[in-house]
C-alpha cells in the first residue's frame, strides 16, 4: 500500500506542476494581451518578484498534485461506500488545496472568497459523487438483469 501511495503521489506531483502550467498558459491565451502570465500577481506581490512566485506555484502545485495522486488510494477501499470515500478524499485534498489556493492567489483572501472557492469545489465533488453513484446503480441493474435472465432459464 504505502508503494502504491509514493508512486501515485510522484505521478501525482509530475500532473499537478504540469497542470498548473497548462492552467497559465490558457489563462495567458485568454487575457494576457500577448504575454504570458505565469501565476497570480498577488503571489508575485507576496513572493517579491515574479521568479520567486513562479518557483513557489511550482513546488506548491507538485504539491497539491501529489496530495491527490496519493489520496486517490480511497477510491481502491472495497469497503467503503461512494459517499464515505467521496466525503474522505475532499476532506484529505481541501485541506491542503484551500490554504494553497488562498497562498497563490487562486482564491480571494477574504471569508467570502473562501466560502465560494470551497463551494465551488464542493460542488465538483457533489459532481463526482453524483456521477458514481449513477455509474453504480446503472452497474448493479445489469448485473442484476443478468441473474434475473440467469435463474429464469434454469427454471
Amino acid at each position: 500500500m504505502r508503494n502504491t501511495i509514493f508512486l501515485r503521489a510522484l505521478s501525482g506531483a509530475l500532473i499537478g506542476i504540469c497542470l498548473s502550467q497548462i492552467i497559465a498558459l490558457f489563462i495567458s491565451f485568454c487575457i494576457g494581451d500577448g504575454s504570458f502570465i505565469p501565476c497570480a500577481p498577488i503571489c508575485i506581490d507576496r513572493c517579491g518578484s515574479e521568479l520567486s512566485g513562479v518557483t513557489v506555484q511550482f513546488f506548491l502545485s507538485g504539491l497539491l498534485g501529489a496530495v491527490f495522486g496519493g489520496a486517490s488510494v480511497i477510491w481502491d477501499v472495497d469497503h467503503w461506500s461512494i459517499l464515505r470515500a467521496t466525503a474522505t478524499h475532499f476532506l484529505t485534498t481541501g485541506i491542503i488545496f484551500i490554504p494553497v489556493s488562498l497562498l497563490l492567489g487562486w482564491c480571494e483572501p477574504n471569508l467570502t472568497g473562501v466560502v465560494y472557492y470551497t463551494g465551488f469545489y464542493g460542488g465538483i465533488y457533489l459532481c463526482i459523487w453524483i456521477g458514481s453513484y449513477l455509474s453504480y446503480r446503472h452497474r448493479i441493474r445489469k448485473i442484476n438483469e443478468a441473474l434475473d435472465d440467469a435463474s429464469q432459464s434454469d427454471s
